[in-house]
């Protein structure tokens, strides 16, 4: 891991290949200009575990940002046209945003221990 990223890499299919996502803190402040979310003090849940609830716009930003490492000039339209037109799986690129914000944020992987993973996507709205 380089001395820029914060989080290991997750793998998620999107547009018909394998891509990384990565968050480094240029990742992170792209976020955080774009959305005002600072994932560095995230609003918590009630039992404390971080937890934020986005619609399909904060969807495409976060993961856009995620890729930003490997691919600096995507842009968030072109990141949405591709899942779209690949018909890929928003629950797959749902499942792997919860493995990398609870790598980014420490939480354990299921079954380590007894704490909880965060809920990243409460809910979707179109």
């Amino acid at each position: 891991m380089s001395a820029e990223t914060i989080t290991e890499p997750v793998l998620v299919k999107i547009g018909g290949k394998e891509r990384t996502l990565r968050y480094t803190f240029f990742a992170v402040r792209q976020i955080k200009h774009k959305l005002g979310v600072d994932l560095l003090n995230p609003p918590t849940d009630e039992d404390g575990n971080p937890s934020i609830s986005f619609g399909i716009d904060e969807l495409i930003i976060y993961v856009w940002a995620g890729l930003l490492h490997a691919e600096p000039d995507l842009t968030d339209d072109d990141l949405a046209k591709q899942i779209d037109l690949n018909g890929e799986s928003m629950a797959c690129v749902n499942q792997a945003l919860n493995e990398a914000f609870g790598k980014f944020w420490g939480v354990p992987e299921e079954g380590a221990q007894a704490n909880t993973r965060p809920t990243v996507v409460k809910e979707m709205n179109g």
